[in-house]
């Protein structure tokens, strides 16, 4: 999926990396055309890769507030940025026949976002960068960096041995295993994996034309739709963040995704067959913001961190990534560089208070139901202070900013341990 402002939440844009990382998106969108047009140029086996433009964001009841105060969101930043879109009745939504108690309350169609096939893409890639002279595809997985010199080698799995001056690593999450080999682990905000599971549905009944999707939710990007060929379509995604591979997806992440293709998108779903399931892995830093740039050893860069949206700016990665080798300057301006304290903040009480309300929507997304009786404040102090209970617990108990709320328990079990103690800056974070 091409989405930006379809991936925003309400006071996403309050403070300033938060507000960089979104322009650069922002102007990755503008990049999208010409990238594909110079690349459709060059081939002549793989057909032209196109932008399916248009995404449909829906506001149902599944869960609480949260998604009333992210659609109104979404709408004063497309307002603000002067972008493109309008309000739309539901049910002009074709392909669309949610449950009764899941209908879309509210729905807008953003002109200007879209989604790209990923496979269909990598495989104009394959055939362009095959035909160019001064590329060299090498299928294989490198295993080690000889940093020692002016060139730096690389040895593969089969023990091919690859020289360059300059090594750029864009592993995804697998690039902390070289952080770690290089020495920088105490330096570098961790990658961990923000593991998601989709599915590939094969469908009995009409399906939307557009991408379909709504808000950000408790800790996760919401339910979506992407449609394929043949009545096919994608529907992700769940977000579970660990330190470790999640190979296999889990029960109740496909029960999930099932149920809310059923009621949120379409009844009729119940014929669907499952075609697929799908386990991908976000590679996300501790603090959520991506790692761009080179590192303390000359010559090593690192694209990754991009969490969700990878994809969506890899034209503008590359433009920066370009800029920043003619000028041995830090690609964007040095923001996201590897080397670096963790980026936090948000005040140590808003973040508090972001985390009750990504946890209480949450529960509700996954069928929670609370009693009649005044539990609303009930419920917001027990998760509160059991919040709280995280922060004391990951020794931030003095610190003046939050962490995000997904990465709560990775804080709270102590797998950021490491990363508090080094790259927390004391004069700034206490």
């Amino acid at each position: 999926m091409l989405n930006v402002f379809a991936e925003l939440e309400a006071g996403a844009l309050d403070y300033p990396s938060a507000k960089i990382k979104f322009e650069a998106a922002v102007a990755a969108s503008q990049l999208w055309d010409d990238h594909l047009a110079r690349l459709n140029s060059k081939l002549r086996h793989v057909a032209p890769v196109t932008i399916n433009q248009g995404t449909y964001v829906v506001s149902n009841a599944c869960t609480d507030k949260f998604d009333d105060e992210n659609f109104e969101a979404i709408i004063g930043y497309l307002r603000e940025y002067r972008q493109v879109f309008r309000e739309v009745h539901p049910r002009e939504i074709e392909g669309i026949n949610p449950a009764p108690q899941a209908r879309p309350l509210r729905a807008i169609m953003i002109e200007n976002e879209g989604t790209v096939s990923a496979k269909h893409l990598h495989r104009a890639y394959d055939e362009v960068l095959s035909a160019m002279p001064n590329v060299t595809v090498v299928d294989d997985e490198v295993e080690s960096i000889d940093t020692d010199g002016d060139t730096k080698t690389l040895k593969t799995r089969d023990g091919r041995l690859l020289s360059s001056p300059s090594v750029i690593i864009a592993a995804g999450v697998k690039t902390q295993d070289f952080v770690n080999q290089l020495g920088l682990a105490k330096k570098i905000p961790r990658l961990v994996y923000g593991a998601g599971v989709s599915l590939i549905l094969k469908c009995a009944t009409e399906i939307p034309k557009k991408v379909l999707r709504t808000p950000n939710r408790g800790l996760a990007c919401g339910v979506y739709l992407v449609p394929y060929d043949d009545n096919h379509c994608y529907v992700g995604a769940t977000n579970y963040v660990c330190p470790w591979e999640v190979s296999l997806p889990r029960v109740q992440a496909v029960h999930y995704l099932l149920e809310a293709a059923m009621a949120q998108v379409n009844t009729d779903f119940y014929k669907a067959e499952i075609v697929k399931t799908i386990v991908g892995y976000r590679p996300t830093t501790l603090d959520t913001f991506p790692l761009f740039g080179q590192t303390s050893v000359p010559g090593v860069w690192i694209a990754s961190g991009t969490k969700r949206d990878g994809f969506h700016l890899s034209p503008k990665i590359a433009e920066e990534f370009l800029g920043a080798f003619a000028t041995g300057e830090q690609p964007f301006g040095g923001a996201f560089k590897p080397e670096r304290s963790l980026i936090l903040e948000v005040p140590r009480e808003a973040a508090i208070e972001r985390s009750v309300a990504h946890i209480i929507s949450t529960g509700y997304q996954h069928g929670f139901r609370a009693p009649h009786s005044n539990w609303d404040p009930l419920l917001q102090d027990g998760i509160r202070r059991k919040v709280i209970d995280a922060y004391e617990r990951s020794g931030l108990k003095d610190y003046k900013f939050g962490i995000p709320p997904e990465m709560l328990d990775m804080f709270r079990y102590g797998h950021a341990q490491g990363n508090i103690e080094t790259l927390f800056d004391d004069k700034d974070s206490r």
